[in-house]
């Protein structure tokens, strides 16, 4: 599909996510950090 305004728009912006209620409500946390994550995906390209 074509790219749209819109779509380029979003593209162009940072998106953050607060995940502090689901993790209060649901007692749920993820399996892996932000911090884990990024020296993860950036050990991936050595």
């Amino acid at each position: 599909p074509p790219l749209t305004a819109f779509a380029a728009q979003q593209l162009s912006m940072a998106h953050w996510f607060d995940q502090r209620e689901v993790q209060s409500v649901l007692q749920w946390q993820p399996l892996v950090s932000v911090e884990a994550g990024l020296l993860r995906l950036a050990a991936s390209f050595n």
